[in-house]
């Protein structure tokens, strides 16, 4: 592609910009925004991080200024690299998975046992990779969050300065001040943190290239700048033309807002003359193959130098650990792991303005299942706290804690097999795999087998209430507590968790198999019986939802039929509605309209105050999808939409038309 490159000409001292056919290479940007930050991304010559590398990460340590338009050029192509790398370990799994079933009877244990591991191995990477992607994207969903905040904190700043000055208007441009600078902080906190997961850069030097301008006992100087991090090499053209240089290879942490800077200088006894420096961007080197790059340093082309670069998604150090855990970098005053680090999630002005008037409106089923959940949890834990009183004897045995556990006798017995002598409140989560794995193996169909893993991956962060980084093998320190798995049972009313098991495996494959061709069958099979056995899981919810607005009309119809069947089931009614009530406040434009459309056919006037507030939404289809939805619940529907609409109309006079009105930003 056509792109800018950036000479320092030694004849003539200036700088001169042409038009270059190289990929990943730019205009030259401003370094300001770098000092400014003090963003020293710096690496030592043997790859040992500091806290100084993520200066930004220390909230009010500096004053920076954001720029959101080169995040999300860096975002984009780092989720792209990373959905690369996925793939890539994805199309390897499977190919070891069918070795290991082809060799499964005709090979030596020895080979077997190896490929076995191995297969393990590529699991626990392609874990690693999708808990990156996850957290990659939860950040820059928070800084597109104080971003729109932001901006909208300016132009309220810019609405009051205009106006008449009082005491009031006063005191609310102090407050909108002081917002706009808490958005801008947290906007380069998360900067540094989304900094943190990029990755390295392995830079690999291949030597110069000059035709007729490199001769045998030259020698020169190639400098490498990105940011602070620095590398120096120097090197000598031999007599058969080969090149020596003091260094080969360079480990460089990638930047959100600087450039790779190229500085090369020929050596001439006690004198150097400048070749020539260029500037590249580094968005293009977020790919899983290694790249042979070729820069021209002098203007004409006369010498160019030759760079090998991999990236690599996760650094050296490996800092992606599991929650909880201790990570080994510190920032200020942070002792926990960044990714215990959740970045603030504020609402834009027009929606909070919204939440305020909608908050006392509270939908019935919300409440409903609240109340159910926190009364749940109580009775767990009434049963369990017998182990906070002094007994004269060490408790061992499940049952003595949780004496009414009788219709949970078999699934209490498993966890007794799985905890070890003296631990019964917490089980290694590798340990309470494998009973439940050998559950499955033996008490599914064949065809179902080789989702096992998929199946108890699901099954696990379902009772844990969380995503897992990996399977059992990956992490020993994670625990399943004896709280989470009998809240899970009483929960769901299991007695039976073979059966449960079985039932649960078939929806984890239906959810697969909705994203695939054919999936139109799927769908329309889910009525009745079938619906019935349904938990539904929050991964079937968000497909039937979405569903509805797939491009193929005939599946969209098919979706929107199916979820109008369920409205007359009444588990899956009740579990649908708080799911798709909290769908609604998604960042996501089409989620929200999926879910718009959802409760509509599922009759969720439950929810009626909720899906209203859609109804004045910045974005065109759901605004007109919840207007639609918040009209169909007839009369109630029909105040609802008036009492928004009136809402908005006072919000927009009080914003533009009365200065003196006290604003409160919180």
């Amino acid at each position: 592609m056509s792109v800018k490159l950036t000479f320092v000409s030694p004849a003539d001292g200036g700088r001169i910009t042409r038009s270059r056919s190289f990929a990943g290479f730019s205009s030259t940007q401003s370094r300001m925004l770098a000092k400014s930050l003090g963003k020293g991304s710096t690496r030592s010559k043997m790859s040992v991080k500091s806290a100084k590398m993520y200066s930004s990460l220390q909230k009010g340590a500096v004053v920076c200024d954001p720029k959101p338009q080169q995040v999300k050029k860096i975002f984009e192509a780092l989720k792209k690299g990373l959905n690369e790398y996925l793939e890539m370990h994805q199309t390897e799994l499977d190919y070891l998975s069918e070795c290991h079933r082809d060799r499964r009877r005709n090979s030596r244990l020895g080979f077997y046992y190896d490929l076995d591991k191995q297969i393990r191995s590529v699991e626990r990477y392609i874990r690693k990779l999708e808990f990156q992607i996850s957290k990659v994207e939860e950040l820059y969903e928070a800084y597109s969050i104080q971003c729109r905040l932001r901006d909208g904190a300016s132009n309220m700043k810019h609405a009051f300065s205009l106006s008449p000055s009082t005491k009031a208007s006063r005191e609310s441009l102090v407050e909108l001040y002081k917002n706009l600078q808490e958005c801008t902080e947290d906007m380069c906190l998360i900067e540094g943190t989304l900094e943190v997961h990029l990755g390295e850069f392995h830079l690999k030097m291949k030597g110069l290239v000059g035709y007729a301008r490199l001769c045998p006992g030259d020698q020169y100087e190639v400098f490498i700048r990105l940011g602070r991090q620095k590398w120096k090499i120097k090197g000598k053209i031999l007599t058969d033309d080969s090149q020596t240089w003091d260094e080969e290879e360079k480990v460089f942490i990638p930047s959100l807002h600087e450039n790779f800077e190229i500085k090369v200088t020929e050596l001439r006894g006690l004198s150097t003359i400048l070749v020539g420096i260029v500037t590249c961007d580094s968005i293009d080197f977020f790919t899983t193959r290694p790249q042979t790059i070729i820069v021209d340093i002098t203007e004409l082309g006369t010498i160019k130098l030759q760079l090998e670069v991999l990236w690599n998604p996760f650094d050296s150090e490996n800092l992606i650990l599991s929650p909880g855990s201790t990570t080994k970098f510190s920032v200020g005053s942070r002792k926990n792991s960044i990714y215990s680090w959740t970045p603030p999630n504020t609402p834009s002005f027009r929606e909070k303005y919204y939440l305020k008037l909608v908050k006392p409106n509270l939908a019935p089923i919300i409440r409903e299942n609240l109340l159910k959940e926190v009364s749940q949890q109580k009775h767990v834990l009434e049963i369990i706290s017998a182990l906070a009183t002094p007994v004269p004897r060490k408790i061992t045995s499940v049952e003595e804690i949780i004496q009414k556990a009788k219709k949970q006798k078999h699934c209490l017995k498993i966890w007794s097999e799985c905890t070890e002598q003296g631990s019964i409140l917490f089980c290694p989560a590798e340990r309470f795999w494998t009973p439940l794995k050998y559950i499955l193996m033996f008490k599914t169909k064949e065809k179902y087998r080789h989702h096992l893993e998929k199946v108890l991956q699901v099954f696990l962060e379902q009772i844990v209430g969380g995503i897992l980084l990996g399977n059992s093998r990956d992490l020993p320190a994670e625990s399943v507590t004896l709280f989470q798995f009998y809240s899970y049972l009483e929960k769901h009313h299991i007695n039976n968790l073979e059966k449960y098991l079985i039932r649960f495996a078939k929806e984890v494959i239906l959810t697969e198999d909705l994203q695939r061709p054919g999936r139109m069958k799927k769908i329309k099979k889910l009525k009745g019986k079938q619906l019935n056995q349904l938990e539904p899981l929050p991964q079937t919810l968000r497909l039937l939802a979405v569903l509805q607005l797939d491009e193929n009309h005939r599946i969209g119809k098919a979706a929107t039929l199916c979820l109008s069947r369920a409205a007359a089931n009444r588990n899956f009614r009740q579990k649908a509605l708080p799911f798709y009530t909290d769908l609604l406040s998604n960042n996501d434009a089409k989620l929200q309209q999926a879910a718009c459309l959802a409760l509509k056919n599922l009759r969720g006037i439950e929810s009626l105050e909720q899906i209203a507030t859609l109804c004045q939404s910045e974005t065109e289809e759901v605004r007109t999808t919840a207007r639609e939805t918040t009209l169909s619940f007839g009369e109630k529907g029909r105040l609802a939409f008036e009492k928004m609409d009136k809402i908005c109309c006072e919000l927009r006079e009080a914003i533009y038309q009365e200065a003196e009105i006290e604003i409160t930003i919180f």
